[in-house]
């Protein structure tokens, strides 16, 4: 998916030719090692962690109730 301007408006539109994106949600599925499942998860929870610390941080946007929740969930 990507976002495009139009008329002014911001809509979110799917790019057919965005391989990436598909290959990113399938290839998880072809994993037959045990333990994938637990690195899955555990890259999952840094990902949100990063993103949350990111958006403190860097966008200056504070963290609201839910997402302070979900983060301690990950943790």
């Amino acid at each position: 998916m990507y976002v495009t301007k139009l008329k002014k408006e911001f809509s979110v539109l799917p790019k057919k030719k965005n391989k990436n994106l598909r290959l990113y949600g399938i290839i998880p599925t072809l994993q037959n090692f045990p333990s994938f499942g637990r690195v899955y998860a555990a890259y999952g929870g840094i990902f949100i962690i990063v993103a949350v610390l990111w958006g403190w941080g860097i966008d200056k946007k504070t963290p609201d109730m839910y997402e302070w929740g979900w983060f301690y969930v990950v943790i």
